[in-house]
């Protein structure tokens, strides 16, 4: 469906869709009304702050509406799909997931939430290891933040726009065997490897990882690391973005080096 398209469901059909990605009838409606948009950036960016103006408890009703990540035996078709690298894990890996499900939901008292989209399960299990050590309040906002950006991307998909490029990386540092956290990473976009635009900075977090930075498709992508060492200044590592949906950018730091590759 175009946003046009969007624009010209009447109010019943617009709601219904758009509770079918968010299960939030007072966000849907919200959304409905307030057509119509010239663009689909447009539309996600009153989406999202039409969302953060749902009261509380409305937003964390739509958390728990999730299927924990690997429980997937009342999931509908879209969140099996979504959770496919999970569905596909060994049966170890499935196990320590709901163990650590269960232990995640004691803690906080609400689903552990991650976009599952495109990860494998022991990419997420290691994100739960990790998060199973925040606090309340940290928590709160990353399961807020996993909701956004599911949301974003399930919009994106159903109205039909310029889909971006979803970029991640981890860094580890094998020297102290631990995550490397705290390293600014700096995410730019080129057309033409000359002139590039900032899309985003951020450090990593405590597991070494910056996720989900969405980048405008096409083109090139420079990730640079702010990681001056003795032997080598600040690593920068470009490539291009061809019509993957998801790039993934580890960075294994020793003292002498490094190494990257291009996942997914």
């Amino acid at each position: 469906m175009t946003v046009t398209g969007f624009n010209q469901l009447d109010r019943e059909a617009a709601v219904e869709l758009l509770v079918s990605l968010c299960p939030s009838t007072g966000w849907a409606t919200s959304v409905a009304d307030a057509r119509p948009f010239d663009d689909v950036d447009g539309l996600l960016a009153e989406a999202e702050r039409l969302w953060m103006l749902r009261p509380d408890a409305e937003r964390l009703a739509a958390i728990e509406a999730h299927p924990p990540i690997g429980g997937l035996s009342a999931a509908t078709a879209r969140e099996r799909n979504e959770q496919a690298g999970a569905a596909r894990a060994d049966r170890s890996t499935r196990e320590e997931l709901a163990a650590l499900n269960d232990d995640y939901r004691d803690r906080f008292g609400f689903v552990f939430l991650t976009d599952a989209s495109g990860r494998e399960a022991t990419d997420m299990l290691g994100e739960l290891r990790t998060r199973l050590a925040g606090t309340a309040e940290q928590e709160r906002a990353n399961a807020e933040d996993g909701q956004r950006r599911i949301m974003r991307r399930r919009l994106r998909r159903a109205i039909i726009g310029a889909a971006p490029l979803l970029v991640s990386t981890h860094v580890l540092d094998t020297a102290a065997g631990a995550p490397a956290a705290g390293v600014e990473v700096t995410i730019s976009r080129s057309d033409d490897q000359h002139e590039w635009t900032t899309i985003d900075t951020r450090a990593t977090d405590a597991s070494g990882r910056v996720e989900g930075v969405e980048v405008p498709g096409g083109g090139w992508v420079r990730l640079s690391f702010a990681t001056a060492g003795e032997f080598f200044g600040d690593i920068v590592v470009t490539f291009a973005a061809g019509d993957r949906e998801r790039a993934h950018v580890p960075l294994l730091l020793a003292p002498y080096g490094y190494s990257t590759y291009l996942g997914t």
